[in-house]
């Protein structure tokens, strides 16, 4: 008699439990989930213009994106300092040849500044060319979770490195 009490008194332990946890209020939300804080610091520095052949800015037909790196290496960035969980990643250099270079030595890192997260992961590198943008490296960067990430995009010996809020 007294095994069935404690199996009984041990189920309905566990039940309270079970039902304590599902109310749980969202501020309990894993710190990985939450989206990035307002005072991410997103880079919105737009001094840099590419070199010739290059256009100033990043024409229209791209969205609101504005260039950032130096003449090693450059990228454009969102106006609005947000990056999508998944997309493609652009980036240019001085003197690339998308020809003769078809497997570019760019990698692309990320890592979250605001939780603890798996680092943003990228696909190989591969060439393109726009007659409105010219030759480009690009790459698929994905981020794990939504927040405050740093990016940072190496070619051999240039980097660079700014910060994007994701959804």
């Amino acid at each position: 008699m007294a095994r069935v009490r404690r199996r009984r008194w041990l189920a309905a332990a566990l039940a309270a439990l079970t039902l304590a946890a599902c109310a749980m209020p969202a501020a309990d939300t894993p710190a990985a989930d939450r989206p990035a804080p307002a005072s991410c610091p997103v880079t919105h520095s737009r001094s840099f213009v590419p070199p010739t052949p290059y256009p100033a800015t990043p024409p229209p037909l791209y969205g609101e994106v504005f260039w950032y790196g130096s003449d090693g290496l450059w990228t454009w960035l969102e106006a609005d300092g947000t990056a999508r969980r998944s997309d493609k990643s652009f980036w240019w250099r001085e003197g690339y040849d998308w020809q003769t270079e078809t497997s570019p030595a760019l990698l692309v890192t990320g890592r979250r500044l605001d939780a603890a997260a798996p680092a943003a992961t990228s696909s190989d590198a591969t060439n393109g060319f726009r007659d409105d943008i010219g030759a480009f490296m690009l790459t698929g960067l994905e981020f794990p979770t939504g927040g405050c990430w740093e990016v940072t995009g190496h070619y051999r010996d240039q980097r660079v490195r700014f910060v994007v809020r994701v959804p």
